[in-house]
């Protein structure tokens, strides 16, 4: 069992992974698309240091090198050289564009109050949901029957060699061994900071977060996006999901 100094340094490599990779996906976002702004520019600053993150964890693991420090120095170098570049990276997006690329366009119209507060009390209603199973799991354990199937056993496999590039092999009938892996690397990086699964539950959150984000920025442009986060929370609500 991990003690509670190994926690402490889990959040705290943790916190660093976190901040070095938001500040290399806001510095790649703005280099792209240096005029967005609001939650689509927030969207895109996630996506993007998500995938940032899981080609870091992959670099490492193609060597058999993936490790908890590794992985934090890795992101920290990245972050930092973000900070650096990202002066020079705006400056040349920005020149490169005689003009706002959005110039002349129509803006998206304006959002009431109302419409964010409903909003904002359907996200915290499916959050409230979701928070009962994942409460559940850090009590009694990871129960989910593909979590058990393949998805832990694939990550805990990652945490263990540090590499990519092996296949597990756990059922005689699905070729699930080759099923793409990208969230299982992300839950194996949490396995390497704590020692144990106690992040994992607690990843679905985000992703539903960074879902019911995503609805928001569909709808915005056309005013509804109230609207948009209403049909993506239904269908995070469902049992299934």
């Amino acid at each position: 069992m991990s003690s509670t100094g190994d926690y402490i340094l889990g959040v705290v490599g943790l916190l660093a992974i976190a901040v070095s990779m938001a500040i290399a996906g806001r510095t790649v976002r703005r280099a792209l698309l240096p005029y967005w702004t609001g939650a689509t520019a927030l969207l895109a600053d996630a996506i993007l240091a998500i995938g940032i993150l899981v080609v870091i964890s992959e670099l490492l693991g193609l060597f058999g090198i993936l490790d908890g420090v590794l992985l934090v120095a890795a992101c920290v170098i990245v972050g930092g050289g973000g900070v650096r570049m990202e002066p020079l990276l705006v400056r040349a997006a920005r020149a490169g564009r005689a003009e706002r690329p959005d110039a002349g366009q129509r803006h998206p119209p304006s959002v009431s109050g109302i419409e964010i507060g409903i909003a904002v009390a359907l996200a915290l209603l499916v959050a409230a949901q979701w928070a009962g199973p994942t409460l559940l799991a850090l009590d009694r354990g990871i129960y989910g029957g593909d979590s058990l199937w393949y998805h832990m056993p694939f990550a805990a496999h990652i945490a263990q060699t540090g590499s990519v590039t092996e296949l597990l092999y756990i059922d005689p009938l699905y070729l699930n061994w080759f099923y793409p892996q990208n969230s299982e690397l992300i839950h194996a990086g949490g396995l390497l900071l704590f020692g144990n699964d106690f992040l994992s539950p607690l990843l679905n959150l985000g992703w539903l977060g960074l879902a019911l984000l995503a609805a928001w920025c569909v709808g915005r442009p056309y005013g509804a996006g109230a609207a948009t986060v209403a049909a993506v929370a239904a269908l995070m609500s469902a049992n299934l999901l």
